[in-house]
């Protein structure tokens, strides 16, 4: 089957699949697998090379969603860059914003709780109060870039 003319796409759907059902690491390892065995070959046929901006993206999603953001970013941002024309491009543009939103959401209710938690000390109210500034205005940059 992965030599199938159709292999890209049947691995695309079964990633997708395999997130709906929360198997995101599943799916990693599958992409991830195909990905290193056949996309160099997939890029060599124009008649499918036009399928690896959405097997990356893909395989991007299932990063993200096994909780993998770095890596995600990573290969959210190639695929921008490597494929600027295709719709995959600004999507993952859009992707690599929301990673850095969940990011900067996830640290602001960090930093809120330490702030807020009995018998927390002046200098971690502080501290907490900073990271709070600090992430606000790394949602405002990342806002501001789109």
């Amino acid at each position: 089957m992965r030599n199938a003319p159709v292999a890209p796409l049947a691995i695309v759907r079964l990633g997708t699949a395999l997130r709906a059902m929360g198997k995101a690491p599943e799916a990693v390892n599958v992409i991830a697998t195909f990905r290193q065995q056949q996309e160099a070959g997939i890029l060599k046929d124009p008649l499918r090379r036009d399928w690896v901006p959405m097997l990356q993206y893909e395989h991007a999603l299932a990063l993200k969603d096994a909780g993998k953001r770095p890596e995600a970013v990573a290969l959210f941002e190639a695929i921008a860059k490597a494929f600027p024309d295709r719709p995959e491009a600004v999507n993952a543009t859009w992707r690599v914003g929301q990673c850095r939103r969940e990011e900067a959401a996830e640290q602001l209710a960090a930093a809120r709780a330490a702030a807020a938690a009995p018998g927390a000390t002046p200098d971690q109210g502080a501290a907490a109060r900073k990271t709070i500034a600090d992430t606000a205005a790394a949602l405002e940059k990342i806002i501001a870039s789109f």
